[in-house]
C-alpha cells in the first residue's frame, strides 16, 4: 500500500457471510479489523474469537473509540 497506516475496517453483520469477510480483512497486511457490529448477542462470539470489539448497532460503533475507516455491510437483503 506504500503507507504505514493500515485501513481500519468494521464488519456489519456477523451471520453467514460476515465471518468470511472478517477473516479476509484480518489476512490482509494492509488492513485491520477493529469491530464487528451485530444486534444478536449470539453473533458476538465472532468478535470474542477474533479478540476485537463487538457493538450491537452502528450508532454504538460510531460513538466508540474504534473509529473504522471503512465498513463491509453484511446485513440481510
Amino acid at each position: 500500500m506504500g503507507s504505514d497506516k493500515r485501513i481500519r475496517f468494521a464488519v456489519i453483520g456477523a451471520g453467514l457471510i460476515g465471518p468470511r469477510h472478517a477473516q479476509t480483512v484480518m489476512e490482509n497486511p494492509d488492513t485491520e479489523l477493529v469491530a464487528i457490529v451485530d444486534p444478536l448477542e449470539s453473533n458476538a462470539t465472532l468478535a470474542r474469537d477474533l479478540d476485537i470489539a463487538h457493538y450491537q448497532s452502528v450508532t454504538d460503533l460510531l460513538a466508540s473509540p474504534a473509529k473504522p475507516d471503512a465498513a463491509i455491510i453484511c446485513t440481510p437483503n
